[in-house]
């Protein structure tokens, strides 16, 4: 057998070899298409991992952005209230604010609007201070040392107002709460948005921040500017409150004496580096012992209290009224010649006589002397203009009081 296969192996070879040769070829070739598919796949895996870190990489980008944005705006956030915190008035903080806005936000229009005590009228006072129509006049009566040009509120801006006041509460409104909201109708007619930003101090509305207009996406940002906003003007009325009690008489609302000595000085110092006349006068009310004793001090009181109006009220926004000590009050009159302040005391003292001054259901009349002097012709300093004026005073006293009496140099 073996023999015999040995004899015919050549043939079987053969006829094996092509058999052989094919199938070789057809499983190389099969091995060459897997290694092809497997190129191809690993390729096509390959971009679709490049395009997710493409698009990985274009989303870290995008996040990237928003965050640089955000850091830019609390960065910013963080210097506006640097400097705010920084100022210690309401003009500073206000000229800052609109100043902000301006550069930062693209809008129809930002209106900030007061609400003070009227201590002449004891009533509310609304004052709109930052918008399109300012005018010269300013916010007396609302907040004391306020410079900033404002202007009344416009009827639209009454009806917010009223609507605020009842609501104390953030308000924001975008285009597709429009129709369901009661501003609607007193904001522009194609306006997209309105926030609006109450104020309080000591649970009492004291100003409301309102924007129109401004892009969504900046409402967050506006409404966190209202909010620290809003606590600078807190801590500068408390400023100011402090202030207040430091350099005004607790009874009459007049400058105490202490804080009158230092204006004097510094009117003093003005009047002889500008060649200005300086008039100083003395008050003083006649036999006010007597209507302590006849009436009480109760109404002596009111009586001193409405000594101080009656001085202010005719006197110039410029001239200074203090109490110099009980029931004796002086003026000064910058850039007031002797005769032009001989006219002011006279008109002091007659419209002193003939106002009656009513308490606790008592009525009763007041008379007062004063005494006038003047830089330079009858004081080279501070301490002697005060001399020759009280000086002047008990010359009037003793000429008969209700008098008025200038001093000769």
């Amino acid at each position: 057998m073996y023999e015999l296969i040995s004899k015919w192996q050549p043939v079987i070879l053969a006829f094996l070899a092509p058999v052989f040769t094919v199938a070789t070829f057809f499983k190389i070739k099969k091995s060459r298409r897997g290694y092809k598919e497997t190129i191809a796949d690993r390729c096509l895996s390959s971009e679709r991992e490049y395009n997710g870190l493409v698009t990985e990489e274009g989303h870290i980008y995008d996040r990237q952005l928003k965050y640089e944005k955000r850091l830019s705006e609390t960065s910013s956030l963080y210097e506006i209230t640097k400097e705010m915190s920084a100022s210690l008035h309401f003009d500073d903080i206000f000229k800052i604010l609109a100043e902000y806005l301006q550069k930062s936000f693209l809008f129809k229009r930002v209106a900030l609007i007061l609400v003070g005590m009227d201590e002449t009228s004891s009533g509310e006072v609304v004052y709109e201070t930052l918008g399109i129509q300012d005018s010269a006049s300013k916010a007396k009566g609302v907040f004391p040392k306020l410079e900033i040009a404002g202007r009344p509120l416009d009827e639209n801006d009454k009806k917010i107002y009223e609507l605020l006041k009842n609501d104390i509460r953030r308000i924001q409104i975008t285009r597709t709460e429009w129709l369901k909201s009661p501003y609607a109708q007193y904001l522009p007619e194609d306006a997209h948005t309105f926030m609006a930003v109450p104020m309080l101090f000591e649970d009492r509305l004291i100003g409301i921040l309102s924007i129109v207009d401004l892009s969504v996406s900046d409402l967050e940002k506006f409404s966190i500017l209202a909010a620290q906003f809003s606590l600078e003007m807190r801590r500068i009325i408390l400023y100011e409150k402090v202030e207040q009690m430091a350099i005004t008489d607790g009874l009459t609302k007049a400058f105490a004496k202490r804080h009158i000595m230092e204006r004097l000085g510094e009117e003093f110092e003005r009047s002889i580096r500008h060649d200005f006349s300086l008039a100083f006068l003395m008050v003083d009310i006649d036999h006010f012992k007597n209507y302590n004793d006849t009436y009480g001090h109760l109404v002596g009181d009111a009586v001193l209290k409405d000594i101080v109006e009656l001085l202010k009220n005719n006197t110039r926004e410029v001239d200074l009224v203090g109490r110099f000590g009980g029931e004796e009050f002086c003026v000064i009159l910058p850039e007031t010649g002797k005769d032009e302040a001989r006219l002011v005391a006279e008109r002091i003292r007659e419209m002193i006589e003939n106002h009656s001054f009513k308490a606790y259901d008592e009525s009763t009349n007041v008379q007062v002397s004063i005494g006038v002097a003047v830089y330079p012709e009858d004081a080279g300093d501070v301490n002697e203009i005060i001399e020759n004026s009280d000086k002047a005073l008990y010359a009037a006293k003793n000429g008969g009081r209700n008098k008025v009496c200038v001093c000769n140099g």
